[in-house]
């Protein structure tokens, strides 16, 4: 056990570590303004630099990256950029074109709604068709959708993608440390994320000719960029865990969902506008029921029914309820299997929006694999009880999130004493509850606040 404690308190010196360099380089590339924000936009590869780690690119990738550093040598490179561009674009482009099901629409769009397929992104747009205006909704990757407001000509894509190509090279050799000391690395960035930037932004001014006056998006990425660089008012509506490597854009408005991560964004983001996503804001006083709430994972496992065994045994000694919250993606076969070897569990209606369930359970503990929900749990004055093992988070990357997962949560079955005790006692509860959300990111250093 002791050599267990040693190992864990050595991962979370490391963990700091990192997410202090994370940060900083996050903010410091977020801050410059010789570089676009869309030309350095990749979570991963921003993490790699800032730890020293190699390119951590797909095979495509490795080939542009490849032939970045060759044609580099040639003075050449802004060729590659422009015509991996070109094909991303020229993709995007087909995919509209491909959608014969164009409606006819007699209005004019007020809001559009862009989204990629997450969990949660029905529950939001149902919140956004509640403003009872024009809304178009529409798939990033997909493009379903998006010809409702039409495709840009390939003409003003190519002439776009020129200004932006040719010279780019020279503007990132010219430009901070940080960039100029791994250029091929962020010049592979540049051609894979320019040619979705450059359709993006012709699709938007499109869309703002037609009196499109606002964009939701559900992913801080590079369509979001191009709409901000637009002009059209922005709102990034949080629905999971903010990398630190996230690039963030001077987006009209934030709807975060922690407190933490809004504080986060208030002190980064100093023009934009940052608040707690509706379905977050509950009242944390309210007294919980005995009610165990466990939210499982989109693929199940052997290993995830094994974690929850002790648990369940140790609820129905104490008279709790357990129910199960599967998710939306839950085949017929794992429901039966749940009923089956869990009679006495309480299966959720999986096709409702969790926030409605939350309101109903109202529980005293919600248990997660490391989930987004173990967050806003805290949030809502519930204990999250990660059931993950806790080195866990350390392999997973959990720990290079915004949110401080692996100490605002307790661990079954290692915390299972204090679980229990929370179980019992209401005062043990709200003392759990007001020592995990009082632990404050000691990682956001003063010095990184100096950057911006």
């Amino acid at each position: 056990m002791i050599q267990e404690n040693d190992h864990v308190v050595s991962l979370m010196m490391i963990n700091d570590c990192v997410r202090k360099k994370v940060s900083v380089l996050t903010i410091k590339l977020q801050s410059q303004k010789e570089i676009p924000c869309w030309a350095v936009a990749s979570e991963m590869m921003i993490h790699a630099v800032a730890v020293g780690q190699k390119p951590p690119f797909g095979r495509y990738g490795k080939l542009i990256f490849l032939c970045i550093k060759w044609m580099n040598e040639l003075q050449l490179a802004d060729l590659v950029v422009f015509f991996v561009g070109f094909v991303r674009a020229l993709s995007l482009w087909w995919k509209i074109g491909k959608n014969k099901d164009k409606k006819s629409i007699s209005y004019l769009p007020k809001k559009i709604f862009m989204g990629f397929g997450a969990c949660s992104e029905e529950y939001f747009y149902e919140k956004c068709k509640k403003s009872n205006v024009a809304l178009i909704r529409i798939h990033c990757e997909t493009g379903e959708g998006a010809n409702q407001i039409g495709r840009p000509h390939l003409l003003s894509l190519l002439i776009m993608l020129c200004k932006l190509s040719f010279g780019h090279c020279q503007k990132l050799k010219n430009s901070i440390y940080e960039i100029s000391s791994h250029l091929c690395e962020f010049l592979t960035v540049s051609a894979l994320n320019i040619g979705i930037y450059t359709f993006y932004r012709q699709f938007w001014r499109i869309a703002q000719s037609q009196n499109a006056s606002e964009v939701n998006f559900l992913a801080s990425d590079v369509p979001l960029m191009a709409c901000v660089d637009e002009g059209i008012r922005s709102i990034y509506i949080q629905h999971g865990l903010v990398a630190i490597s996230m690039m963030i854009p001077q987006v009209h408005q934030i709807n975060a969902i922690t407190m933490f991560e809004k504080n986060y964004f208030e002190k980064y983001l100093k023009n934009t506008k940052v608040r707690i996503n509706e379905n977050i804001c509950t009242d944390n006083r309210i007294k919980k029921n005995n009610v165990i709430l466990i939210v499982f994972p989109k693929l199940l496992s052997r290993m995830h029914f094994q974690a929850i065994d002790s648990l369940i045994q140790k609820a129905f000694t104490l008279e709790f309820k357990i129910v199960f919250r599967p998710t939306m993606f839950v085949s017929l076969r794992e429901l039966m299997l749940m009923k089956k070897q869990y009679p006495d569990v309480i299966i959720d209606d999986h096709l409702r929006f969790f926030d409605d369930s939350y309101r109903q359970w109202n529980p005293k503990i919600l248990a997660a694999w490391s989930s987004t929900s173990l967050a806003t749990a805290l949030d809502r004055g519930t204990l999250p009880v990660n059931l993950h093992h806790p080195t866990d988070l350390f392999t997973q990357a959990v720990y290079v999130t915004v949110y401080p997962m692996y100490n605002r949560v307790m661990f079954w079955p290692r915390d299972t004493e204090i679980i229990c005790e929370t179980m019992l006692s209401e005062k043990e509860h709200q003392n759990q509850i007001m020592q995990l959300s009082g632990y404050q990111d000691l990682c956001l250093t003063k010095k990184t606040e100096e950057l911006i």
